[in-house]
């Protein structure tokens, strides 16, 4: 057998009563491929998850601020070099970014401004 490992979970590949065909023994998934067509899986699901295209955003590694850009390529990068514990930080990290930029570009802008109306002072906490 090529790789005992189903392509779609993960988990092991079992051989089917008749010998034909293999079934994946993870209950949840209903991988099944005859024996003859079955090549195995090179890849980590991980690496088949930055192959699919439709799955990211091509525009934010080229448009979006750098600090963003810089996040989510990082996040990129460690999935395609197989690393899914290092990726689940760096998602983290990618939110947090998300998050605070947008927040700190306004409070940029409010700070800017030499007559801040007052509900810009009460965003700020500021007199």
């Amino acid at each position: 057998m090529p790789d005992t490992v189903c392509p779609r979970c993960g988990c092991a590949l079992e051989e089917s009563k008749s010998g034909t065909k293999y079934i994946c023994t993870n209950d949840d998934c209903t991988f099944l491929v005859k024996k003859a067509d079955f090549q195995g899986e090179e890849k980590p699901w991980t690496v088949r998850l930055c192959d699919d295209q439709s799955l990211w955003c091509q525009e934010a590694f080229e448009t979006y601020p750098s600090i963003i850009a810089h996040e989510y390529w990082r996040l990129y990068e460690l999935l395609q070099q197989g690393q899914p514990y290092g990726a689940l930080f760096q998602l983290k990290d990618l939110l947090e970014v998300l998050l605070k930029f947008p927040v700190l570009a306004v409070a940029s802008g409010i700070l800017a401004n030499k007559y801040p109306s007052d509900l810009e002072k009460k965003i700020l906490s500021i007199s």
